[in-house]
């Protein structure tokens, strides 16, 4: 799994929207939405908001946590089922309002879930989607980058994923994603055996990378890479 390679790579687990990385932004630019548009928008989109944001309870904890269920607006046991009714209502917003702010939301939304639920070809085909309608400097059009970028590398598709990250890494709206993006790139460059172009992505992510990243383990990474070079 790219996910688990990429938390690896950096000792520091990545959350793609997805789960993923930007999910919380997400989750804040959808609440402002919701905020702003018609009823019958707002109550869709909310719903599916709920349910993609869903916690995980296992039915032990249920069983000996009966209280859970005040917490908790919705809950899930399993995360397939969760995933799956999170789409579908995602996918009802696209068909009812796709034109909208809300609609075009909801598009990046199902991109994330295919996402993470392993489909990456229809994730990928989605993420596309949204981005052929979102403003192209905008944070979440970083995000659906670095997510389509995620779902080529998930499948072996090397150059095509550099080419996403590196279009993530050139939107300034989003500083922690374009920083992010470096990161990406290195590891793709190590796997393509471009040391280069690794070390110059790598030393850019340490430039960047914000305070209390601990950047040991990336040291040692980019003097390995560095040796692998022959510099």
């Amino acid at each position: 799994m790219v996910l688990e390679k990429a938390a690896e790579y950096r000792t520091i687990l990545i959350a793609v929207g997805g789960g993923l990385a930007g999910i919380l932004l997400v989750i804040g630019v959808a609440r402002m939405v919701i905020s702003h548009g018609n009823v019958r928008v707002q109550q869709a989109l909310s719903k599916a908001e709920t349910t993609f944001s869903a916690p995980l309870v296992s039915k032990e904890d249920l069983e000996k946590n009966p209280q859970i269920k005040q917490y908790y607006e919705k809950y899930f046991h399993d995360p397939a089922d969760r995933d799956q009714e999170a789409l579908t209502e995602f996918e009802q917003v696209i068909g009812d309002h796709g034109s909208s702010t809300p609609g075009k939301l909801a598009r990046y939304y199902a991109a994330v879930t295919m996402h993470r639920m392993h489909r990456y070809d229809e994730a990928k085909d989605a993420y596309a989607a949204f981005l052929d309608e979102a403003d192209p400097d905008s944070p979440l059009a970083a995000l659906a980058w670095q997510g389509l970028g995620y779902c080529e590398e998930e499948n072996g598709r090397l150059d095509d994923a550099a080419e996403a990250y590196q279009k993530a890494s050139r939107i300034e709206s989003a500083p922690a994603v374009k920083t992010e993006a470096y990161l990406n790139l290195a590891r793709v460059y190590e796997s393509r055996k471009d040391y280069a172009q690794a070390i110059e992505n790598l030393n850019a992510y340490l430039i960047s990378a914000p305070e209390g990243v601990e950047k040991s383990a990336l040291e040692r990474r980019l003097e390995q890479l560095k040796s692998m070079a022959g510099t």
